[in-house]
């Protein structure tokens, strides 16, 4: 086997992937496992089964899907490989007619040894991580409103919902450095900038325990209020009355929201919640499609049960944005 014979077997694998998004089979994922491996391949397969199912509840017809490189880290030993690939994730699709698209960053790490044959894998697992390098960098070029792709109304007066999803759609995997990034948890950070970008003002406190706020003092001294930063407690300032600033009502359902609302994400049903995300857009269906960080995702189908953090005991909190 030569030397690149592992990389081209990853190569190979997210081929096989994208097969297997568009309908085609999974039982040639067998032929670049070891027996070790079989476990780690079944709970995969099972996640496959699980987006295809997905696909046929929403009525998808897959179009396209293309998986870039955004980075790999690869270690080499004697006969073992440790491979861990960034991707990016597009994924193009119809629903009655009309063409969407969705776009997300994951990791898949793998683990390779020499067997006879040549490379096969015999660990593997694909993760919903952030990405780590590179973020800061200022997207300057706007993309503009795809008017098709809407189908809901956009107020010009209080809050921009325009000026919200503009900025959502800038910085989905680019985000501002304007504002410290959180590499491990960023969800909240961004959302709270997206619906500061639309007009909503902040309510600063010198108590970072008060109020939604983010003041820039340069670097490593800016400072934030736990609202801005923290899922949990960006949802407890969501839920609290208040006669001005950021003002949002709790929905019954996700079709009652308009685009940049906010959803929200208790993945276990403890009640801790974990996760932000703001509405960019609607499918045919009326099912909010969101943009999200940590991971970086643009036009995601709301439910997020294609994600690895999801539980059947998540819960989701719909808030109106006033």
């Amino acid at each position: 086997m030569k030397d690149k014979g592992y990389r081209e077997v990853v190569q190979t694998w997210l081929r096989l992937q994208n097969q297997c998004w568009m309908g085609g089979g999974d039982q040639a994922f067998f032929d670049y496992i070891t027996p070790d491996c079989e476990s780690e391949l079944e709970e995969e397969l099972s996640r496959w089964r699980h987006i295809k199912s997905l696909q046929e509840e929403r009525g998808m017809i897959p179009v396209k899907r293309e998986t870039r490189l955004l980075s790999v880290k690869e270690n080499r030993t004697g006969n073992l490989a440790d491979v861990a690939a960034l991707i990016s994730v597009r994924n193009v699709y119809s629903i009655q007619d009309r063409c969407l698209e969705e776009e997300k960053e994951e990791w898949a790490y793998f683990r390779l040894q020499t067997v006879r044959g040549g490379w096969k894998i015999f660990s593997l697992s694909m993760g919903e991580k952030p990405r780590t390098g590179g973020q800061n960098q200022m997207i300057t070029v706007s993309p503009r409103l795809d008017s098709p792709m809407q189908t809901r109304s956009i107020s010009q007066q209080g809050y921009r919902r325009d000026l919200a999803v503009r900025y959502a759609d800038i910085h989905w995997n680019s985000p501002n450095p304007q504002y410290r990034y959180f590499s491990e948890d960023n969800c909240t950070n961004f959302i709270s900038q997206c619906v500061h970008a639309g007009g909503i003002p902040m309510e600063v406190s010198n108590n970072p325990g008060k109020g939604w706020w983010y003041q820039r003092r340069g670097g490593r001294g800016d400072r934030w209020s736990y609202s801005w930063t923290v899922a949990h407690s960006f949802y407890l300032y969501l839920k609290r009355q208040r006669s001005d600033g950021l003002r949002a009502i709790q929905m019954e359902s996700p079709e009652q929201l308009d685009l940049g609302d906010v959803i929200c994400y208790d993945w276990e049903g403890d009640g801790r919640w974990n996760h932000n995300v703001i509405v960019t857009r609607f499918d045919p269906n009326g099912a909010p499609l969101v943009n999200a960080h940590t991971i970086n995702s643009r036009h995601r189908y709301w439910e997020y049960k294609d994600s690895s953090a999801w539980t059947p005991r998540t819960k989701y909190a719909f808030f109106h944005i006033l």
